[in-house]
């Protein structure tokens, strides 16, 4: 027998009971928002899964820390919040779209010091960004 699962990341769980309740419950009153209803749900499971990853074992490698377009790396002086001098350090930023899978890792050898979410918001949509402060890692640039 071949067993098959989608690994869903320990956060998402709670969602997924909560569209598949409204789920149940719209399909009290219509087949067609029940069906509806199941659509949202296969995605919210889609959108939470996280999939096993198997990086280099090499040293001096960065790695995506999550899926999506990785965006031009610049030189940039950090936000504020990171408590860091005004020099100018790299910068990788990542567009995850809803389709890719939302669970970021750790991109190279060493240890995380701290790391802070960064919320701002628009008119128009939600940004979050999370930045961390790397020690120790061993990146040739």
């Amino acid at each position: 027998m071949l067993k098959k699962y989608i690994p869903i990341h320990s956060e998402g769980w709670g969602m997924i009971l909560l569209f598949s309740c409204v789920t149940i419950f719209l399909g009290i009153f219509s087949d067609t928002l029940a069906l509806i209803g199941a659509v949202v749900t296969v995605w919210c499971i889609y959108f939470f899964r996280d999939q096993k990853r198997t990086p280099p074992q090499n040293d001096g490698f960065l790695i995506s820390p999550a899926d999506g377009k990785i965006l031009p790396i610049r030189k940039m002086i950090p936000p504020p919040e990171l408590g860091l001098s005004k020099k100018r350090y790299f910068r990788v930023s990542i567009f995850m779209n809803i389709f890719d899978v939302h669970v970021n890792r750790i991109p190279c050898d060493g240890w995380c010091q701290s790391f802070i979410i960064i919320q701002a918001s628009s008119s128009m949509h939600l940004s979050i960004r999370l930045a961390f402060i790397m020690k120790e890692w061993r990146l040739k640039l």
